[in-house]
């Protein structure tokens, strides 16, 4: 394959635009229209100081968006503290009603969010997806928690930030300490199976511009024993990962300006055993520039981004044939935004997003596009200030194929607020769409260029709970009830014993309830917080694809119907320690679920001390994962670590 030309990559992405701007019919003319009028409206309006336009500026973000009538979690400071050393699909499996189809430590990990499947959940970065236009999946395992400061699960298909989300979205934010002058953090990590991981970062800057830099490094022989399905203990041999990555930020506020520009970078080397010449190699680049502009009831937001995907796999031992495989995506994101406030009831944010994607690949005849264009409209309006309703419309082009208005509906109803207890009734429906991922329409020499959309509807409500126990107790405790349908569900058929292709064969049902509970208590030197999650999740097909198909009505794969967890958190002056488990129930993996995996109870634990030397820190933190020892599988035939152990020390100045 040849290496891809960048200015040729640039000329495409300009005729893109070019382009694009006659392709949007009325629907986007209004938008523009609006946008025009407002803008010029508001740049007439006399600026306000820094303090001012901040304070807008939070609260607009706050009240203009889709989060109304929404369950959306949000991690705690604690949880992703603790995880800070791991990657996101071991944060997501112990913490949260996400499903993780992992293959194994530093394989490839893919989420199940509300039974939907693994292309149906969509990840953003800062508002970038960064889901594979060719598999339409992310590998979780290949984002380090140490590189994230805010994870949140939209738990439904919203359609504000983008569209796909079946199942649901995740959120990943960096955000920046403004009274930060100066920070230095070192983290080394030993652990069982030769695995050492180092973790930097340092930041410095004022109130009016911050940088801040994170590197890491980490390396695994990965070979670990495990018992087969006779009970005889095994080797899992030729297991070894290694990844190192940069991620950069800078930050600049001005005035009414606010800029930010991110570059993350990584590389990743993953054996796929049981073979030594088997190798998968990743190399990763992202890269964002933002801008705000504030005014006095405008916020105007643009942002541009690049991303660029170099994946190579070669096997060696292929019977056939050795394999040497390389696959480039080269991807470019236009975004403009404007929130625009009427008054303290009415709040509109509206905007347009520009889409460009390019893959080389020897498994496509030739070099393959992605062009995607989408315009939103969204009203928030406050009601006798207690019921906050949202409605949001859509419109999508992709690849010149037009999708119906996309729209969203959404309440929040104040039921009761003092300062000891708040009760909420939130609900929502939206309607979605997932276009084919180019690996379906284009794959050689099976791909089906005449796939159609998957689309659907979900639905869900649920009430929010919190009450203060005097000073120093809290509890919220959180009910979700969700129902969503998917049509023209894509799956790869099997025409032959050697013929596979994609085609739209299933009409799928999701429906299940989703609990929470936390507790966070505060005495003197002492802090307790626990949470619990929990789901049960009814997935099941409802078509039947042909005369020999057994899985009518029944559970989808890797999907089990209930699972939860617990996590649990000490600190007593100086010590802390905390204990997590999660449960699975059993794993269906035919679809006529008549083969199963077992289900798996697994629990963590860890302590520490911090000692502190007038204005630096040092960490020694002790954890045991698998604590008991279990022998289990996630994936059929792919097992699990048993019990490990990790020894951390970090410095913190």
């Amino acid at each position: 394959m040849k290496k891809t030309n960048m200015k040729i990559s640039l000329q495409l992405y300009e005729l893109f635009i070019f382009h694009s701007h006659f392709s949007l019919k009325i629907f986007h003319f209004f938008i523009f229209c609006f946008l025009f009028f407002f803008c010029k409206k508001s740049f007439s309006q006399e600026n306000i100081n820094d303090t001012l336009i901040l304070e807008e500026f939070i609260f607009l973000d706050k009240k203009v968006s889709d989060k109304i009538g929404f369950k959306i979690t949000k991690f705690e400071k604690i949880i992703i503290n603790d995880k800070i050393t791991e990657n996101l699909s071991e944060l997501l499996s112990e913490n949260s009603n996400i499903f993780i189809k992992s293959y194994g430590n530093g394989r490839i990990s893919t989420a199940s969010f509300r039974g939907a499947g693994a292309s149906h959940t969509k990840v953003l970065w800062n508002g970038i997806n960064i889901n594979s236009v060719m598999l339409g999946q992310v590998n979780f395992s290949q984002i380090p928690n140490y590189f994230i400061d805010e994870i949140s699960l939209y738990h439904s298909g919203s359609i504000f930030n983008n569209s796909g989300s079946l199942g649901g979205s995740i959120f990943l934010e960096n955000k920046i300490n403004w009274n930060n002058d100066f920070n230095f953090d070192f983290s080394q990590e030993f652990a069982s199976f030769q695995t050492y991981n180092s973790f930097l970062s340092f930041s410095y800057g004022n109130k009016k511009f911050q940088s801040r830099t994170r590197i890491i490094y980490e390396i695994s022989e990965n070979n670990f024993s495990f018992d087969d399905d006779f009970g005889e203990q095994k080797i899992q041999e030729n297991n070894n990962f290694f990844q190192k990555g940069i991620l950069q930020e800078f930050y600049l506020k001005n005035n009414n300006n606010y800029f930010s520009l991110k570059f993350w970078a990584q590389n990743n080397k993953t054996q796929i055993p049981p073979s030594e010449k088997e190798i998968q190699k990743q190399d990763i680049l992202r890269f964002i520039f933002e801008w705000k502009n504030y005014m006095k009831k405008l916020i105007f937001k643009t942002k541009v981004a690049y991303t660029y995907d170099f994946m190579n796999y070669k096997n060696e031992n292929n019977i056939i044939k050795p394999i040497n495989s390389n696959n480039l995506i080269n991807s470019f994101y236009n975004f403009f935004d404007i929130n625009y406030n009427f008054n303290k009831n009415l709040k509109l944010k509206t905007g347009i997003n520009l889409f460009y994607h390019q893959v080389e690949t020897g498994n496509y005849k030739s070099t393959k596009e992605r062009v995607n264009i989408s315009s939103f409209l969204g009203i928030n309006y406050l009601f006798f200030k207690k019921l906050q309703t949202s409605f949001f419309i859509k419109k999508e082009i992709i690849d010149k194929n037009f999708s119906p208005l996309i729209p969203s509906m959404s309440f929040n109803y104040k039921i009761f607020e003092n300062k000891k207890f708040e009760m909420d009734f939130k609900c929502n429906f939206t309607r979605n769409y997932n276009y084919p991922t180019l690996n379906d329409l284009y794959w050689f020499p099976n791909g089906n260029a005449n796939l159609k959309a998957e689309n659907g509807f979900s639905y869900e409500n649920g009430i929010f709970l919190k009450k203060n126990f005097f000073k120093n107790m809290s509890v919220f405790l959180e009910t979700t009830y969700f129902y969503s349908k998917i049509n023209d569900w894509i799956l790869w058929n099997a025409l032959n014993s050697e013929i596979w292709t994609p085609e739209n064969l299933k009409k799928v049902e999701r429906k299940g309830i989703e609990n929470s509970l936390k507790i966070d208590f505060k005495i003197k030197n002492l802090n307790i917080f626990f949470k619990h999650t929990n789901s049960y999740v009814n997935s099941k097909n409802l078509k039947k694809f042909n005369d020999f198909d057994n899985s009518l009505n029944k559970q989808l794969i890797y999907v089990p119907k209930f699972i939860f967890n617990n996590f649990v958190h000490f600190s007593y002056k100086n010590n802390y320690i905390s204990y997590s488990n999660q449960f699975s129930d059993l794993i269906y993996t035919s679809s006529d679920n008549e083969n199963f995996l077992p289900s798996y109870f697994i629990s963590n634990l860890k302590i520490g001390k911090k000692f502190i030397f007038k204005n630096k820190f040092l960490f020694i933190n002790f954890k045991i994962k698998n604590l008991f020892n279990k022998n289990y599988q996630v994936v059929e035939n792919y097992p699990m670590q048993k019990r490990n152990f990790h020894f951390i020390l970090q410095i913190n100045f």
